[in-house]
Formats: C-alpha cells, sequence, structure tokens
C-alpha cells in the first residue's frame, strides 16, 4: 500500500517536489522535477477544513460547529487556503468582521451592570467598536455574538470565551480583591500556580467559567476582557502585571444597591468557611434594618458583589477604605443607647459562628 504523500520537507520545512513517477501498471517511469498538486501543500488541518467545507456543503455554521471555531475565524482560514491554492491572490485575502449589528441586542432590566454598560456603548457604536490595547498602537475589533450570548473579538479566535458571564466573573474577581488584580499569565502556567493563580484575572475566568481546576490549563484571553472593561470605565488597563478599579464606576450610588449586597450576604455566608474564619476581623460592620442583620463594608461597598469571588478575595493590604468612602453617602456611624443596643445584636450574629466582634467593631447605620 502506498504512502500517503507530504508536502513540506519534515527536516527543513520547504516544499517537496516529486523527482520520479511511476506506473506499476506498465511499469513506466517519468523523471524530473515534478511540482506537486497545490492541495498536497495545504497543512493536515486545512485539508480536514476543505473536506468538512465540502461535505457541509459550503455551511460555514456547520463548520464552526464542528470544528468549534468562531464565524470570523472560519472565513479567514476559507481565505488563506484560497491563497495558497493560487486561487485568490494575496492582496485579496478576506477578513471578514460585522461592520454593524446585525442582530436584534436588548439592553435587559436583569442584566448585570456590567453587562449594561457594554451593552449600552457597543449599540452605540453601531454594534462595532475598535479599542486600543496596551501594546503601543495595537487595537482589537469586538462585536456582538451571534447568539447573544457575549462579544467576539478579532483577537480570539476562539468562541465562546467572551460571554456575558465571564465579564461578569472578571468584574467579580477584581472587586473581591479590594480593586486591584494580578492579571495572571495562562500562556506561562497552570492553574494554582504563582503565574495563574485562581484569583487573577485569566485565573478566575477558567475556573469559574470553563470549569478548569487546579493543576489544568488555560486559554489566555485575559488581555481582551481587561481593554473592554477599560473602554466601559469599570477599571484601568495599564501596562504592568496588575488592574485597578474606578471606584466612581463600580462602587454602590444607593442604599439600596448596599442593602442587596447585605441580603446576598446574609443569605450564603453559612455557605463560605473561609468567610465565616475571618468575621472577627472585621471592623466595619453595616446594621440594615429592612432585615435586621448586618454585612461588611467590603461586601457591600461594591456593586453586585458576589460571595464566590469574595471569598477568594483576601490579601495583604485589604482595607476597604474604597467602599467605605462611597458607604459615606449613605450611612452614619451608630452612637450612644444606639450603638451599644446594635453591639449586641452583633454579639449575638457572630455568636452563631463561633465569633466575636472585634475590639475596634465600627457599626455603621442608615
Amino acid at each position: 500500500m502506498g504512502k500517503e504523500v507530504i508536502g513540506f520537507c519534515p527536516v527543513c520545512h520547504g516544499k517537496l517536489i516529486a523527482t520520479q513517477l511511476t506506473c506499476h501498471k506498465c511499469d513506466l517511469n517519468l523523471t524530473g522535477d515534478l511540482l506537486l498538486n497545490p492541495y498536497a501543500y495545504l497543512t493536515k488541518e486545512e485539508q480536514d477544513f476543505v473536506a468538512l467545507f465540502l461535505v457541509s456543503e459550503g455551511s460555514f455554521k456547520d463548520v464552526q460547529a464542528k470544528l468549534n471555531i468562531s464565524y470570523q475565524r472560519a472565513k479567514q482560514m476559507l481565505s488563506e487556503i484560497l491563497v495558497k491554492l493560487q486561487l485568490k491572490s494575496d492582496s485579496d485575502r478576506e477578513i471578514s468582521y460585522p461592520t454593524e449589528i446585525t442582530q436584534d441586542i436588548k439592553v435587559n432590566e436583569s442584566d448585570h451592570f456590567v453587562v449594561k454598560l457594554i451593552k449600552e456603548k457597543l449599540i452605540a457604536a453601531g454594534g462595532v467598536a475598535v479599542i486600543p490595547l496596551i501594546s503601543a498602537g495595537k487595537e482589537a475589533r469586538i462585536w456582538f455574538a451571534q447568539d447573544g450570548s457575549g462579544l467576539e473579538c478579532d483577537k480570539i479566535p476562539v468562541p465562546n470565551q467572551l460571554t456575558w458571564e465571564a465579564f461578569v466573573a472578571a468584574y467579580d474577581i477584581v472587586v473581591a480583591q479590594d480593586g486591584e488584580l494580578y492579571k495572571g499569565y495562562a500562556r506561562a502556567g497552570k492553574l494554582g500556580s504563582d503565574k495563574l493563580p485562581v484569583a487573577s484575572l485569566e485565573g478566575y475566568i477558567a475556573h469559574a467559567i470553563h470549569g478548569v481546576q487546579i493543576g489544568g490549563s488555560a486559554f489566555s484571553p485575559g488581555f481582551i476582557f481587561a481593554a473592554v472593561l477599560d473602554w466601559v470605565g469599570i477599571l484601568v488597563n495599564e501596562r504592568g502585571s496588575t488592574l485597578k478599579i474606578v471606584p466612581e464606576t463600580v462602587c454602590v450610588s444607593s442604599y439600596e444597591e448596599a442593602l442587596k449586597n447585605a441580603k446576598t450576604f446574609l443569605k450564603e455566608i453559612k455557605d463560605y468557611t473561609t468567610v465565616m474564619d475571618r468575621l472577627a476581623t472585621f471592623r466595619h460592620w453595616y446594621y440594615f434594618d429592612e432585615v435586621d442583620g448586618f454585612a461588611p463594608s467590603k461586601f457591600i461597598g461594591y456593586k453586585e458583589m458576589n460571595m464566590s469571588a469574595y471569598q477568594l478575595g483576601y490579601r495583604d493590604g485589604m482595607d476597604g477604605r474604597v467602599t467605605e468612602q462611597a458607604l459615606k453617602n449613605h450611612f452614619r456611624i451608630a452612637e450612644g443607647e444606639r450603638k451599644e443596643s446594635l453591639l449586641r445584636k452583633l454579639e449575638i450574629f457572630l455568636g452563631r459562628f463561633n465569633k466575636k466582634p472585634n475590639s475596634m467593631a465600627t457599626i455603621h447605620i442608615r
């Protein structure tokens, strides 16, 4: 049985040619420099793409689904193959991007506020925007995913990476870190390593959204998440390894927002032992008459705080000053008899978790 013809030298990767062709039926031999068919110079991946494209009768939707790639990546691969087959010149190579909104995108009341900000700004831009990256002069193009699940980007060929859930997770972990987050470097380390801790931008998205476990490998789209969140004013994305939040955008702007967070804290605290273990260290407690309960400043001070991310957010230097500044607009320090009665309530509340109030605890009320 004959061997499959390869198009490139396995040593230097130059194009191969045939120097002899033989007919086993009549023993004819042809010698010379015989060029291979252009299809022989396609990579195995490109040959598989052509076969799948033909079997799918030219349906990009089927090709996307079977190869798990984006529409933009499928179009780009076909364009590159046509150039290799000399069916299109390199100057005519097509890189197809949307130029406007191609579906009905709505900003829903139930959307997380981060999703609302992205949707609103991208809709205002016509559905497609070019945003700056931190590398000098470099940019990325973003647009709404066809299925409405999030965004697509010309720098991210793999689909289902820039989902709305992933953007929310990126926000959750940056505010849980008290507003300063290590970006992480998925290309250089496994999840849980110094290069990719779980409590980093790329690490948390990989773990919380894509289910990557400690020791596993992760994709590396963090630079686009950082660029988009900078574009909408959530954080500041500069050169270096850390991201910083913009307090004016992410801190609560009303008592009702703080109350919503307090309800989440009181409902979920029993399920997070890491947080329970630190209750005695909290110095600033906020009391809510509506639920007759307490919650700490670092949890209630950021919009739509998430307990799962919050438990990962403990690190040296977390002092809550950012949130306390925002909460001053909606709370005051309890004094006199009110203070004493609430301190007794706080003791009872923390006693349920076998903890006592910090000796320097301060209670804030509406």
